[in-house]
């Protein structure tokens, strides 16, 4: 994720991936089940590298994060 996070995002836009993590994790432990932060473009897919930015993350349930295996899913 480190190499991943472009230099120039600002404050408020590290502070909004922060909240992704937090809200992964209150739903979790308000749903009793287990969500991640998925990046929807993944940072090492087979075809493309996204970055890890806001507007490339989603909160998955564990299972369907899984499900998605490292590829770029269109819904």
């Amino acid at each position: 994720k480190l190499k991943a996070t472009p230099p120039w995002l600002t404050k408020d836009q590290k502070k909004e991936i922060a909240g992704f993590y937090k809200s992964a994790k209150i739903r979790s432990d308000f749903h009793e089940e287990k969500f991640e932060v998925d990046h929807i473009e993944p940072l090492c897919g087979k075809t493309s590298c996204g970055l890890h930015v806001p507007w490339n993350l989603q909160i998955l349930l564990a299972k369907e994060n899984r499900m998605k295996n490292n590829k770029l899913v269109n819904t």
